[in-house]
């Protein structure tokens, strides 16, 4: 039997289910008589009903899912091949890390080549790095996240590139 991991399944937040399932093959909708329940469909197949959970905290309500088995998640998971919406520990789930020695040379080396591949997607999926002549929060997370896992050739070219963009006057703020 295949193992089935977190990082290749498709996930759902309340907070996406909400605001209107951006996912091309997923549906998602409010029952109107029943407003904490709500219904996923998957490519068109039967619906599925999952329950919501408001919880009121300090800083503001959050909205949780209820899985059926009875775990209130952030997130509820859908396997590649997977007909149903349910929290990581009934979809039996794993992280592809978890079961890496990282103190074995194979693992750290494991575990740096998929630190690189997420570092390459977040960059990947950033539309800007410049605002108001200055990298943006978000790229300069990305440069620390880079740093500590040893990429320091990625952080010193991207300040590099800062300083001389400023000496030679060129504004930093154009592609928006």
């Amino acid at each position: 039997m295949n193992k089935a991991y977190v990082e290749d399944c498709t996930t759902l937040s309340p907070r996406e289910a909400l605001g209107g399932c951006r996912q091309s093959n997923i549906e998602c909708w409010l029952d109107p008589s029943e407003l904490d329940v709500l219904f996923v469909s998957i490519g068109g197949q039967e619906p599925q009903r999952l329950i919501l959970e408001q919880i009121d905290l300090t800083f503001g309500p959050m909205v949780y899912f209820v899985c059926g088995c009875g775990y209130r998640a952030l997130k509820l998971y859908l396997p590649p091949k997977g007909t149903r919406f349910a929290c990581r520990s009934c979809q039996k789930l794993g992280y592809r890390g978890s079961g890496l020695n990282p103190k074995s040379v194979a693992g750290k080396a494991i575990h740096q080549i998929e630190r690189i591949s997420k570092l390459a997607d977040t960059r990947a999926s950033m539309s800007r790095i410049f605002y108001r002549g200055q990298y943006t929060r978000r790229f300069n997370r990305f440069l620390t996240q880079c740093g500590d896992a040893g990429l320091n050739s990625i952080v010193d070219d991207a300040r590099d590139l800062l300083d001389i963009l400023k000496t030679q006057g060129i504004p930093t703020n154009a592609g928006h």
